[in-house]
């Protein structure tokens, strides 16, 4: 009987715990699982290529990083600009969003040269171009975003 006690004890405090878990806490996520951006071979440092979208109800204090910021930057709104020439093209590097010193998703960038013009992409995905860039677009949602911007 006493066993049963604890046991019940513990399922409400589990229960109860779950009820109330913090509301401001959202999980954000990319949008894509793979992110492809297209930049001139001569493209200057600091050029921006393009920006990382994810879906979030609060993307306050939302962070990002990727694998090797020699070659790209990522700011704190998404937008990735170039840190150095991408050598070799295609460039591939992970992308990580995080909150609070929390990992919340990872995605792939995928970054070659171009020559202005439209980049191929798989089926179900949409390209987004200008003169410097491209994104393509692989999940949709109707959640608040960053967009894609050149």
């Amino acid at each position: 009987l006493f066993q049963m006690r604890i046991i019940v004890i513990l399922l409400l405090a589990a229960y109860l715990a779950n009820a109330f878990v913090n509301t401001d806490e959202y999980i954000e996520v990319f949008t894509q699982r793979e992110y492809k951006f297209g930049v001139k071979k001569d493209a200057p440092v600091g050029t921006v290529i393009g920006r990382l979208e994810v879906t979030a109800v609060d993307t306050s204090n939302l962070e990002f990083m990727v694998g090797d910021e020699r070659v790209v930057n990522v700011d704190n709104n998404g937008t990735v600009s170039l840190n150095g020439p991408v050598i070799p093209s295609p460039y591939r590097t992970p992308a990580i969003t995080f909150q609070g010193g929390r990992i919340l998703d990872e995605a792939t960038l995928v970054i070659e040269y171009s020559d202005g013009s439209s980049t191929s992409t798989s089926s179900h995905s949409s390209t987004h171009t200008s003169s410097h860039s491209s994104t393509t677009s692989s999940k949709s949602s109707s959640s608040p975003s960053f967009s894609s911007s050149s």
